[in-house]
């Protein structure tokens, strides 16, 4: 799955239900903005604000993210997701007049599939709502907007899903690690498909520490999960003052062809 951020070229406005400042709202025009953002800093604060001195006495508002982009034809047929690190809160995902998804959580990451209402003969219009006027509903300064990066995601429709893999340990016997790594995979076809996962395992050091493989039957327009357990002989323990970290990376291959792969660090622990 390839990643680029996403955070230059948006521009923002406050919305028609914003509460902060209403009677200056008609003059507030669209100003550009890199993520992340907070909308709520930039006003003042106000001795009746709904949060009080949890908040530092800033209300929230509503307000509207936009950006127009443009794709290349090879991405056409691809799976195309935006992946949100954090969004302060209520939000909503528009793309090209279609609600793709909400959200009503602040803290936690999401995504948006935008594949089924791209354009490629024009730019794509993406807008992204913000509705922080529910207050109060924290107990400290959240801020309010698209708080934290973003990422356009552009992945083949058999790929490995955003932060697909997991991998821990079973046991550990006389220094040696017993692990599983399971891998979760995206079938975004209309056929069912069969895919070997291959999960190998990189010491700190750099050198190959364990591999394994497994077959894995995907339905059409569904996801699955794949086991590899590996076992690895002399094992580097992570802890405090040796946080030591392997590299795991899974591979998925389709008749003989490599599909998609990913990585991320693990400590055996």
């Amino acid at each position: 799955m390839k990643q680029t951020n996403f955070d230059a070229g948006w521009t923002f406005r406050p919305g028609p239900r914003d509460r902060w400042r209403p009677e200056r709202e008609a003059l507030v025009k669209e100003i550009p903005i890199t993520l992340p953002h907070d909308f709520t800093i930039s006003t003042d604060p106000r001795p009746d604000a709904p949060g009080a001195v949890s908040t530092g006495y800033y209300a929230g508002g509503y307000g509207i993210y936009s950006k127009e982009f443009s794709l290349s034809e090879d991405v056409r047929g691809q799976t195309v997701l935006l992946s949100f690190d954090g969004v302060y809160r209520n939000c909503e995902v528009v793309i090209n007049g279609q609600l793709v998804t909400s959200h009503p959580y602040g803290y936690t990451a999401f995504q948006a599939d935008l594949t089924d209402h791209l354009w490629f003969d024009r730019p794509n219009r993406l807008e992204v709502t913000v509705n922080n006027s529910a207050e109060p509903n924290s107990r400290w300064y959240s801020g309010s907007g698209i708080y934290r990066s973003v990422e356009l995601l552009t992945a083949p429709p058999l790929h490995i899903a955003p932060w697909g893999i997991f991998a821990r340990t079973d046991r550990v016997d006389n220094g040696t690690g017993h692990l599983v790594v399971e891998t979760t995979v995206d079938n975004a076809t209309d056929r069912e498909a069969a895919i070997w996962i291959t999960a190998t395992l990189t010491a700190p050091e750099g050198q190959m520490a364990a591999s394994g493989k497994t077959l894995l039957t995907v339905p059409a327009g569904s996801s699955g999960k794949g086991t590899v357990p590996l076992t690895v002989p002399n094992a580097h323990l992570w802890e405090l003052d040796a946080p030591l970290l392997y590299q795991v990376r899974s591979d998925i291959s389709e008749d003989g062809t490599l599909m998609d792969t990913a990585e991320t660090s693990f400590g055996i622990r």
